[in-house]
């Protein structure tokens, strides 16, 4: 439902309180997008999908942080590069 709400964790996962659906927790580093940003969501849901919950990311060579992708084409390219830093289910 493109919405973000700040949250204690509870153990079993918690749910929207507005249409009952699974609440996926990111890292306090998460910005939420505006609601009417579709494409963002997209991107976010996209991330989200294959285990970037908004941790920090850092460069195999560098250790420099990696800034996450402003966009969906840049999301797939950073899954792609970044994919042993994702987590995994139950990590």
């Amino acid at each position: 439902c493109r919405k973000s709400f700040k949250l204690a964790r509870r153990p079993g996962g918690r749910v929207c309180p507005q249409c009952a659906g699974p609440l996926t927790a990111l890292n306090r580093k998460f910005s939420a997008p505006p609601k009417r940003d579709v494409a963002q969501w997209r991107k976010v849901q996209y991330l989200v999908g294959h285990g970037f919950l908004f941790h920090s990311v850092r460069d195999a060579a560098s250790g420099a942080p990696v800034p996450y992708p402003a966009t969906l084409e840049e999301a797939k390219r950073f899954v792609i590069t970044y994919a042993d830093q994702a987590v995994r289910d139950g990590a």
